[in-house]
């Protein structure tokens, strides 16, 4: 029994862990400031389930949590000051009236951010449920997988180092879920109680530790095949970023802006001096063309005009 309880102890504090994941991007891409609540909220949710409790408790302790947090986001940190009740009817109000209307982009981020937190409180429940009834684990680590990727491949989030501590506690969570299906009687046998679980915890966890070290140290290959992200983006117009420094391509400005520290020459001088690597002249109203393209797209129209 004891043994059982502190293997249902791993599975929450990895379970936690893993959903932690799911937060980490929202909070980069809505610019909010702090995830602390957030993963309190999450942790608070996985207890109540874990726990066992009856709907009729979760659902008020979920609720209260979502409006404190709501309120602590988006009401400066005083989600008990009675002005925020209001405050926070018209954010449901105005959020279903937009998103029933399918105005993508008039629905508020805190709306946004309440969708969110029901949607962690659901993932939760599905969490528990998997591991604690049927002791398995795939489909929430899968999804979480797909979701880092996609976010990771569509964003500006890095989730290189989310990816692998996915992967890293999914597998912890893999070998604790099964190990916890063994626990029932005639399941193992050939080691006695004392060594069992020693032996077969402590090899998986090496197992795991030898094919990620293999995996992260091992030099890897380049791809066979072309990335096909800046297609998607383009096709999806999404690829709107634009890169501040050198570029040759200018006929396209505009979006946003990220940095480049790419390095264009080098010089050795005794003195300062000025280098101007290019100079263009056309402006489109859209970018500027180099004076070759300018002759180019001149002798193109003069040819049109006389085909005429």
């Amino acid at each position: 029994m004891m043994r059982s309880k502190v293997i249902t102890l791993i599975l929450y504090v990895l379970s936690v862990l893993l959903i932690s994941e799911w937060i980490y991007p929202f909070i980069f891409l809505t610019d909010l400031k702090n995830p602390l609540f957030m993963v309190i909220y999450l942790a608070l949710s996985l207890a109540v389930f874990f726990l066992g409790w009856r709907f009729y408790v979760t659902i008020p302790i979920h609720l209260v949590s979502i409006y404190l947090l709501m309120g602590i986001y988006f009401h400066q940190g005083r989600p008990l000051d009675p002005k925020f009740l209001s405050d926070f009817i018209q954010i449901i109000e105005k959020g279903f009236r937009d998103l029933l209307s399918f105005n993508a982009y008039d629905i508020s981020i805190a709306f946004i951010t309440l969708i969110f937190f029901v949607a962690i409180w659901l993932l939760n429940y599905i969490t528990s449920f998997t591991i604690l009834k049927k002791q398995r684990i795939m489909s929430v680590l899968a999804l979480t997988v797909a979701y880092i990727a996609v976010v990771n491949t569509f964003t500006e989030y890095a989730g290189q180092m989310a990816l692998v501590r996915t992967v890293i506690i999914g597998f912890l969570l893999l070998h604790f879920a099964l190990s916890k299906r063994l626990e029932t009687p005639n399941r193992l046998s050939g080691l006695t109680e004392k060594k069992r679980p020693i032996l077969y915890h402590l090899s998986m966890i090496l197992l795991i530790i030898i094919f990620l070290s293999s995996a992260l140290l091992f030099p890897q290959q380049k791809p066979v095949f072309d990335d096909p992200v800046p297609y998607i983006r383009e096709t999806l117009g999404m690829n709107t970023t634009r890169t501040v420094g050198y570029s040759e391509d200018d006929s396209e400005l505009g979006g946003a802006l990220k940095p480049d520290h790419s390095q264009v020459f080098q010089v050795w001088s005794e003195k300062e001096h000025y280098y101007r690597v290019e100079t263009k002249r056309t402006y489109t109203g859209r970018g500027w063309l180099r004076q070759i393209e300018r002759v180019l797209r001149n002798l193109r129209a003069a040819n049109h005009s006389h085909s005429r």
